[in-house]
């Protein structure tokens, strides 16, 4: 079964563009920041826009590495209550170790991905920029 993937990436202003051939896994990270006051709370963000078009089935994993503090500590203090979710849905999220995994059809695909970082106590971690990876992972399904 012949596999076609243009895939294009928006982030921001960024614009990054990957291809796949026939049977062949295509996988996009992209930075994402947190800054955080240190105040308990939730602290959400769009995270942003992702769009490709498919030929075939294909299975569309979204992953994301820990948040982790990108501060001057020697030791990176990493969040445990952080959840990432796409077009406005909640219900379809994924986080650190259990990614979101789609099955799809011939077609344009649109994601618009969201996070949330809650913190309950001030004493929990530093105040700061926080940072990981998100991964868009598309391959031939059957």
């Amino acid at each position: 079964m012949a596999f076609l993937v243009a895939m294009m990436l928006f982030i921001i202003s960024n614009t990054i563009f990957a291809s796949s051939a026939p049977e062949i896994t295509s996988t996009i990270g992209n930075e994402v920041v947190f800054e955080l006051t240190g105040a308990p709370g939730d602290f959400q963000k769009t995270i942003g826009y992702y769009s490709f078009k498919t030929q075939g089935r294909v299975t569309i994993q979204f992953s994301v590495s820990d948040l982790v503090y990108l501060g001057p500590y020697k030791e990176q203090t990493r969040l445990d209550d952080v959840v990432y979710w796409i077009n406005n849905q909640p219900q379809m999220n994924f986080r650190p170790g259990k990614p979101l995994i789609l099955k799809r059809g011939n077609g344009f695909h649109e994601f618009t991905l969201h996070g949330r970082v809650t913190i309950k106590a001030i004493e929990d971690q530093p105040a700061g920029d926080y940072g990981g990876t998100i991964y868009i992972t598309v391959s031939p399904s059957q």
